[in-house]
């Protein structure tokens, strides 16, 4: 006869040897089983296997929205005055260079004069020798409120010095400047509605023969304040065989 605690014991070993064998929990099952926390995990670990026998998970990205790029506005720039040229006769105030004849002289094709805003700048006269250029131009029409005020204007308006003399360009970008100041003369008419004056420069300096066009350039009229908007004067002029 066989003792109970005998028979327990061989019950006991037959129900383990009978979960060992028995068959494991489908993934449905499992995934029936409420345990909190146990169900995705489960899921995910028992996905099919790829033809390569490794779990893959398809990953979708979300693109990025580019950002909107505002167009930043762009200064349109003011347009640059555009001179008017014009013949004029030479001012009858204005004193005549006296011109010694040479076949070597060269004078001025006819007076040329560049028109801004209402002032008119003029090339009455040039006579080109061989080891100089004399020169004389006129600034004409000038209002009254346009000059410069030494008394009641800050200095820093105020145009003078080299800036106030004129040079002359070649072709070829050399500029020739007027050396000696002192050989110069200026004279003003300030007294009328509008203001007139004239101006004599010497440069000692040669021209070459093959050269006929010049280029008088001016960075700012000695009377006229520099907040007027009236520097930077160009007028283009010929010289012809004068002798």
């Amino acid at each position: 006869m066989i003792k109970p605690n005998y028979l327990f014991g061989i019950i006991l070993i037959l129900g383990l040897i009978s979960a060992c064998t028995s068959s494991p929990i489908s993934t449905r099952e499992a995934s029936s089983l409420d345990i909190p926390g146990v169900n995705a995990l489960t899921t995910a670990t028992l996905s099919a296997p790829t033809s390569t026998g490794v779990n893959t998970a398809t990953l979708t990205s979300t693109p990025t929205p580019s950002p909107t790029l505002t167009p930043i506005p762009t200064a349109t720039p003011s347009p640059i005055p555009i001179p008017t040229y014009i013949a004029v006769p030479t001012h009858a105030d204005v004193p005549a260079l006296t011109v010694f004849s040479s076949p070597s002289i060269r004078v001025l094709e006819q007076p040329v004069a560049v028109v801004r805003d209402g002032i008119t700048l003029a090339v009455e006269q040039m006579v080109v020798y061989p080891e100089r250029i004399e020169l004389v131009y006129t600034i004409r029409d000038i209002p009254q409120s346009a000059l410069h005020d030494p008394i009641k204007d800050d200095v820093s308006l105020s145009c003078g010095g080299p800036a106030s003399y004129a040079n002359l360009r070649l072709p070829d970008g050399t500029i020739i400047y007027p050396e000696n100041y002192l050989l110069d003369g200026k004279a003003f008419d300030m007294f009328e509605p509008y203001s007139w004056g004239y101006i004599i420069h010497l440069y000692q300096a040669s021209i070459p023969q093959d050269v006929s066009e010049i280029t008088f350039v001016l960075e700012c009229i000695g009377v006229v304040k520099l907040n007027q908007g009236l520097e930077n004067w160009e007028v283009a002029v010929r010289i012809v065989p004068g002798g």
